[in-house]
């Protein structure tokens, strides 16, 4: 897909990530360049420079965790049905997706995608049900509607036996054949407590992601020991496999479970995850599980990213894709008060989500793709608890949301007094 030529801008008097006020030049390439106050009005244009004043730069937001073929935006509302085991949750969500009044995947999917970017999202990881009932159909057209929003976001998908492997025949022989697709990344779920084989799944699982070099996301709603025992068998696996750093476990209630009633365990599996470099997702759930405990696993060295889930689908009514109001409730949850720690639940949905994606960590230096947020507030700390809706955000150097709000914003003087770093 043929791209437009980026405009060089200097975007100035933002309140940038360390703190202070100042200036950031993006350069016809679409990376941050070293222009100083000297000679910038000799390397861009006159009129190319946005007054930024009033907003905070935010690295790239990242989206890790979604769902993108179960959302049901842009249709009717459907009232939430319950379900007390992944069974009856599986069942309800396949009677709602086949009502007539639910609209196509294409349609559902682009709603949540024009929502993501709307909240200045430009990188997404997405699971896509697989399934000798779905053969590839969903994945298929997923792919096709990646190809169609690859200028304003990359979208990373994730093959997902959410029916399991051994209970579902035939189903390992089509994740194979999605990632050959083009999925980049290979699920699991539950695979002692749903699949009935914990061995057989994560080892056929890992031995794809090794073949195919690939990441492995698996959902692991297990509780307690059980849970711990998975976590501890896919690490060994992890190690022998030289996976590291490419695995991540989505929930992982386990945890929580063992924070609480067993410190001692948790220190060990929280060691374990740390040592082989497996992070953990999740999207701080209330109700009646007992979600990771964040704080602690960071202290321990786990790296912890945030992410929605489910956003309006058949598992919860709840969600508005928006990784600044995940790291709001994460922060709200964990006690996290003071503006550092406000400052820092950044990291949940922006650096660790980049790195959990294989993308490369947010940066301001010189050279450094132009990925990154203009939110209207102060601080870091305010754009985290306010949430503001008017986002700029760039992917590329390009302006992908946001675009109208500057109209009244560019083309000041060079030789007007811009603000300068204090």
């Amino acid at each position: 897909m043929k791209r437009d030529k980026i405009s060089p801008l200097v975007w100035s008097g933002a309140v940038l990530p360390d703190g202070h006020q100042g200036d950031l030049a993006v350069d016809e390439r679409g990376r941050i360049a070293n222009v100083s106050e000297f000679d910038r009005a000799a390397l861009f244009p006159r009129d190319n420079c946005v007054d930024m004043r009033g907003y905070v730069l935010v690295p790239r937001l990242v989206e890790a965790h979604v769902h993108l073929d179960k959302t049901l935006l842009s249709g009717p509302w459907h009232p939430h049905r319950e379900g007390r085991t992944i069974d009856e949750r599986i069942a309800a969500e396949r009677e709602l997706l086949g009502r007539p009044d639910v609209l196509p995947l294409e349609v559902r999917a682009s709603a949540l995608l024009e929502r993501l970017v709307a909240n200045g999202v430009t990188a997404v990881r997405s699971h896509v049900d697989v399934s000798s009932r779905l053969g590839l159909s969903n994945v298929e057209r997923l792919l096709e509607l990646r190809e169609r929003w690859s200028d304003s976001m990359s979208i990373q998908l994730v093959a997902f036996p959410q029916e399991g492997l051994a209970r579902s025949p035939g189903t390992g022989a089509l994740l194979a054949e999605a990632l050959r697709s083009g999925c980049e990344v290979v699920g699991g779920i539950d695979p002692e407590e749903f699949d009935r084989d914990r061995a057989g799944q994560l080892n056929f699982v890992t031995a794809l992601a090794a073949e195919h070099a690939s990441r492995v996301d698996i959902h692991l709603h297990e509780r307690g020991e059980v849970g711990a025992a998975t976590i501890e068998f896919l690490a060994s696996l992890v190690a022998a496999a030289d996976l590291g750093n490419k695995v991540a476990i989505s929930h992982a209630f386990c945890l929580g479970d063992l924070f609480e009633r067993s410190p001692h365990r948790f220190a060990e599996v929280a060691d374990t995850l740390a040592e082989t470099g497996i992070s953990v997702v999740t999207s701080v759930p209330g109700g009646d599980v007992r979600r990771p405990p964040i704080t602690p696993l960071r202290a321990r060295g786990v790296q912890v990213v945030v992410a929605s889930d489910n956003v309006r689908d058949a598992w919860s009514p709840f969600g508005k894709a928006d990784p600044l109001e995940r790291a709001c409730l994460a922060a709200y949850l964990e006690g996290w008060l003071n503006d550092d720690d406000l400052a820092g639940a950044v990291t949940l949905v922006s650096a660790n989500g980049a790195q959990l994606l294989g993308l490369p960590a947010p940066s301001m230096s010189p050279g450094a793709t132009a990925d990154f947020v203009f939110v209207p507030a102060a601080t870091l700390a305010e754009a985290i608890v306010t949430q503001p809706a008017d986002r700029i955000a760039l992917r590329e150097g390009r302006i992908v949301r946001g675009s109208e709000f500057l109209s009244d914003r560019t083309t000041h003087s060079f030789d007007a007094e811009l603000p300068k770093r204090t």
